[in-house]
């Protein structure tokens, strides 16, 4: 059995026509650039990528171009696909787009929010602060805390470009933690959130979202200028420690 035959097992696909090898070739390479296992500058070549899911090479050319259009890959004339390599300022202006953006989601889900979205707000919170001793599941829980208000904004389109920036920027968060080992404020922050999403104030919710998120963009993009990729003390590919 294939990986890709593996893997479509796995997720539960084997009957569904829908999925394509195309998409599944796209959510394996996308795991794996965010996971870190596929390194900050790495190439990534057609036919081994080809061999190790056992698919063609076409699929795999469509979900890298997939990539470069949600920005973690560059494509290179002459020399393929690689994991595209972001300066510190490249991933502070990530942040403060997904800032603004996330900023607008968050006034609407406010607006939105009904006592039960409030109790699972607060209940995702409280799953976070039980997490910090893992930080690969803090990861998984933090993005979903985000998610879930994004996601009561009602504005797909809005959501859809939140999480390509957020994407964008996961490898250098991953390696910010692994390095640090331990997460900025984490439950001062959210906690911060919990409470002004209960007082019902879309202002105030979205500047203190906005702010949360610069925060963590200012701390990575200084991270990253004082440990230069280059220098080889810090590397995107490093495993996250649990």
């Amino acid at each position: 059995m294939t990986f890709f035959e593996k893997e479509k097992t796995i997720r539960g696909f084997d009957n569904s026509p829908e999925l394509t090898t195309q998409q599944l070739a796209c959510t394996y390479l996308r795991e794996q650039i965010l996971s870190g296992n596929f390194g900050v500058g790495m190439r990534l070549k057609t036919e081994e990528l080809a061999d190790t899911l056992g698919i063609s090479r076409m699929p795999i050319r469509d979900a890298l171009q997939q990539l470069h259009s949600e920005g973690l890959v560059e494509i290179r004339p002459n020399r393929g696909a690689i994991v595209i390599r972001l300066s510190a300022n490249e991933i502070l202006e990530l942040f403060e787009i997904r800032a603004t953006l996330e900023g607008l989601a968050a006034r609407h889900a406010c607006e939105n929010f009904d006592a039960n979205d409030l109790s699972k707000l607060e209940q995702m919170r409280d799953e976070m602060h039980r997490s910090t001793d893992n930080l690969g599941l803090w990861l998984k829980l933090h993005d979903e805390f985000h998610d879930f208000i994004c996601l009561r904004s009602n504005r797909p389109r809005l959501f859809r470009q939140i999480r390509t920036a957020r994407q964008a920027v996961t490898p250098y968060v991953r390696m910010y933690i692994s390095v640090y080992h331990r997460m900025e404020m984490p439950r001062a922050e959210h906690d911060l959130l919990v409470s002004i999403a209960r007082r019902r104030n879309p202002e105030l919710f979205e500047a203190t979202m906005r702010d949360h998120v610069l925060s963590a963009g200012n701390g990575v993009s200084s991270f990253l200028n004082q440990h230069a990729l280059d220098s080889g003390k810090a590397s995107v590919s490093q495993p996250l420690k649990d």
